[in-house]
């Protein structure tokens, strides 16, 4: 009878910890225009992280408050405010993705993280390729050069 209790124990805190992992790692990611669709209110209220492009930054310290286009229709755009810390690569025109919960009846989304990157680090430019080859080798390892 003893050793039930320990093994109850065991998976009830295995359970609880598979619990709180899917709850915060299972929340949805959207894009502006999602959110924004008429069908996009199942969204609101609920924890999303929203995809887009810096469309522009009103305040950058203390509360961070900027707009996300769409990447494809950057009319649509919503506004988001994160009490945290500046991103190195938040700037406008750069992809963004943010973890909140949107108001759809304020149009605003109360961000908890921000996450950055710059496109053009990662996309070629006109005519470049983007293979990436091994330079030849002008010596074997080891052979004495001449």
């Amino acid at each position: 009878m003893k050793i039930w209790i320990p093994i109850v124990m065991i998976i009830g805190a295995l359970g609880t910890l598979i619990g709180v992992s899917v709850y915060s790692m299972g929340y949805p990611e959207v894009q502006v225009a999602e959110l924004l669709a008429p069908e996009g209110s199942e969204f609101s209220g609920r924890q999303v992280k929203l995809q887009g492009r810096i469309a522009a930054i009103h305040s950058e310290f203390g509360i961070i408050h900027f707009d996300v286009s769409d990447k494809k229709d950057p009319s649509q755009v919503v506004s988001v405010k994160v009490d945290g810390l500046r991103p190195d690569l938040f700037k406008v025109g750069n992809d963004v993705a943010v973890d909140g919960v949107y108001d759809r009846a304020q149009g605003e989304m109360a961000g908890t993280k921000i996450y950055t990157k710059c496109p053009s680090k990662y996309e070629a430019s006109k005519g470049e390729s983007m293979n990436y080859e091994a330079a030849p080798e002008t010596a074997a390892a080891g052979a004495d050069p001449e």
